[in-house]
């Protein structure tokens, strides 16, 4: 008998249940909502993060050019996307983001550094002081005479910039698949006077044909500044 009501009371309910599905299809429109997944240590709403794309301009006395590799662009060309790329993650997370360039140009071009020999450098130290970043990471590829190395490293200068090294680090290896290099001291001029935790990323190697021929493709320059971001978020998330 239980087993008897228990079967009419679902079929009596059916046509109420299949009215109420086509009523929340209409109003959805038949689409799924799928919220995009966001990285370990959430939002970076409150964050200023200074991009730096390295080199820029036409300056070669200056260093403008950084290294030209032996794919279709170089490394300034590719630093400058993976910088913007990065900026579009970062601002996807919440963070404020400002870039020391977003063209072919020098940050020394328009200031007081212009004719200064470090005016480069100096000009992206002085715009993470001017915002009072809370972190400052620089884009760069490598270069090596033995074409067959390859792969992503991260650099910092303080040891208070070691943690987010290590996080941009696992972050970059395991987006892009690329031979992890591992995290480095080193004494470069924008890792040691920038204040605050400061990155340097080298995202691989212009010397090695087919690595340089992946930075050229905007899909692996997008997977780069993905894990670059999700490092950043891992520390800096609130």
């Amino acid at each position: 008998m239980r087993k008897g009501l228990w079967g009419r009371d679902r079929l009596a309910a059916s046509p109420l249940a299949t009215l109420l599905v086509l009523l929340l299809l209409l109003i959805s429109g038949g689409k799924e909502h799928t919220p995009r997944p966001q990285p370990d240590g959430g939002s970076l709403s409150g964050r200023v993060i200074v991009v730096d794309p390295g080199h820029g301009g036409n300056d070669r006395n200056r260093g403008d050019f950084g290294a030209e590799g032996v794919g279709p662009v170089p490394e300034k060309e590719n630093a400058l996307a993976i910088g913007l790329a990065l900026k579009r993650e970062l601002e996807a997370l919440g963070a404020r983001v400002v870039m020391t360039r977003e063209s072919d140009r020098s940050p020394a071009d328009d200031g007081p550094y212009r004719s200064d020999p470090l005016g480069q450098l100096k000009a992206r130290v002085e715009t993470a002081r001017q915002v009072n970043a809370d972190a400052f990471i620089s884009v760069h590829n490598d270069w090596s005479d033995d074409p067959r190395q390859e792969g992503v490293a991260s650099f910092h200068y303080s040891a208070a910039s070691r943690r987010l090294a290590e996080a941009i680090q696992r972050g970059m290896a395991a987006a892009t698949g690329a031979q992890d290099r591992g995290v480095h001291a080193e004494d470069f001029y924008v890792l040691r006077h920038t204040p605050g935790p400061a990155v340097l990323v080298e995202t691989g190697f212009v010397s090695n044909r087919q690595e340089a021929y992946r930075l050229s493709d905007p899909a692996y320059r997008a997977r780069v500044a993905r894990g670059i971001a999700q490092g950043v978020a891992e520390v800096l998330g609130r």
